[in-house]
């Protein structure tokens, strides 16, 4: 009976140790992990001349190869060390990349380079004059004044990603902002408006002077004593000139023109003067 028992408990360390001989599931995984090549990752850095990327495996000793529109890599395409750079100076699409060590690859990675866009050009209007600009360096603003869509082919251009130009007031300008290898900026707008009549009025007595003025060089003056709705049939006047209203009391109306444009409506109103109030003082 002492043998048999001896014997049971030689059988069960037996099977105890081999029980503890099978690998787990968790020793699967970390023998397959310590033996996958770890997919590279990117960093991309830059716009303007060019995307400066960085290769990184986090296997250590890897090579990176890599290629353009297609994830079949092979030893044959082009490589980068672990952790190397390459500057992809006109280059837009995909790049896919593989890690490899010691005959193994890991999974493709991928990232795409799109075409960078100007930025958006900023204007604005001061008189007859307007600044367009961008913040994107070495670009062109490309611009139109007769209404035409702006383009490298249409209107005129403006180095040096913008400045300044002298537009006729009643015009619009349409600018774009341009660069080679990159895709056109959104489209900007404004209108440069003939500026509005400015009264300036002297006299009481005897009849009141008033001088009509644009700021709009080269406009001339329309007014109306009866309607806003001013056209050239109405009375004209040079910029700048002066009318009596001897005995007129009531609204004077008054618009700016110049090259078929019209400024908005200004209004002056010529009331009755009052006399006085006497004073009175007792002797």
């Amino acid at each position: 009976e002492e043998a048999s028992a001896e014997e049971s408990e030689e059988t069960s360390t037996e099977e105890t140790e081999e029980a503890s001989a099978e690998p787990t599931e968790k020793d699967e995984l970390e023998y397959i992990e310590s033996n996958m090549v770890a997919a590279p990752g990117f960093a991309i850095k830059g716009i303007f001349g060019g995307r400066s990327v960085t290769f990184t495996s986090a296997t250590e000793g890897a090579t990176i190869y890599y290629k353009s529109g297609s994830s079949n890599i092979t030893v044959q395409d082009s490589s980068v060390p672990n952790g190397g750079t390459v500057n992809f100076s006109s280059f837009y699409g995909t790049i896919y990349a593989k890690a490899y060590l010691d005959g193994k690859w890991s999974e493709a990675s991928k990232f795409v380079l799109k075409i960078p866009v100007v930025n958006t050009p900023q204007i604005t209007v001061a008189g007859d004059k307007v600044t367009i600009k961008t913040t994107t360096p070495s670009s062109y603003i490309c611009y139109t004044t007769d209404g035409s869509k702006p383009s490298w082919q249409n209107g005129k251009r403006l180095p040096n990603s913008g400045g300044t130009i002298t537009v006729n007031e009643g015009s619009t300008v349409r600018a774009v902002a341009v660069r080679s290898c990159f895709t056109d900026s959104q489209e900007v707008k404004a209108y440069v408006p003939v500026l509005p009549v400015e009264f300036n009025v002297k006299g009481v007595f005897g009849g009141r002077n008033v001088t009509m003025t644009s700021k709009t060089n080269g406009a001339v003056i329309y007014y109306s004593t009866k309607t806003g709705s001013i056209t050239t049939a109405d009375k004209m006047l040079k910029n700048g000139e002066s009318l009596d209203f001897t005995n007129y009391y009531g609204t004077v109306y008054a618009r700016a023109y110049k090259n078929g444009k019209w400024s908005n409506v200004s209004r002056l109103i010529l009331k009755i003067p009052k006399v006085n109030t006497p004073t009175i003082t007792a002797s």
